[in-house]
């Protein structure tokens, strides 16, 4: 009978160190997933499938946009295609002082429709809008919300632009400011060179 028992509770410890691997491993996992660096090209992806039909510009599009002593074509027919851009930075203040691109306009995540509409329903018709953030995913979230509000007041056409500000700095561009706010430290680490980062404002 007490080898019966034995056996029984020697049979439960096994069980219990097995759950307990088993419990670990699946934490572990889900750490290393959370803190594995994702990149900018995999994120992208991930907005286009959550936001299907929106759409997006490249850096290079956006560039030749606003060049005013190129054409498409590359010849110098001085087009003021920069003055028909209008450039909203949808992240939150102390990210927009730090470093911005040039010429954007500060639009916070949580500003509401109406708020929009009396601002800026003037400035955008006629007007190619595009939209960035950090990565693309707060502009490619706030841009889904004013689509149709953007419709409504003539905007030409509106966009996202890919990959946000941290690839453009990855480019090599420069910011109004110098500096690009990371967010935090784990998005942060999508910025390639770490001299470019700071949470404050150096001016």
């Amino acid at each position: 009978m007490e080898s019966s028992v034995s056996v029984h509770e020697e049979s439960m410890s096994v069980s219990k160190f097995a759950f307990f691997v088993i419990f670990m491993s699946v934490i572990l996992a889900c750490f290393g997933f959370l803190w594995k660096k994702p990149t900018l090209d995999d994120l992208h992806q991930s907005i286009l499938s959550q936001h299907r039909g929106l759409a997006h510009i490249s850096i290079s599009k956006y560039l030749s946009l606003i060049d005013r002593s190129t054409d498409f074509d590359g010849s110098n027919s001085a087009p003021e295609i920069v003055n028909n851009v209008v450039l909203f930075d949808v992240r939150e203040s102390e990210e927009y002082d730090v470093g911005r691109i040039a010429g954007a306009i500060h639009l916070p995540p949580n500003m509401k429709a109406e708020d929009f509409e009396d601002r800026y329903a003037a400035l955008i018709q006629n007007k190619q809008v595009i939209f960035y953030c950090s990565v693309g995913r707060r502009s490619s979230d706030k841009l889904a919300e004013f689509n149709g509000l953007l419709q409504k007041h003539g905007a030409q056409s509106a966009a996202n632009l890919e990959g946000g500000i941290f690839s453009w700095v990855n480019q090599g561009l420069d910011v109004e400011g110098e500096y690009v706010h990371p967010y935090n430290e784990y998005w942060g680490r999508l910025i390639n060179d770490s001299s470019k980062k700071s949470y404050l404002n150096q001016r």
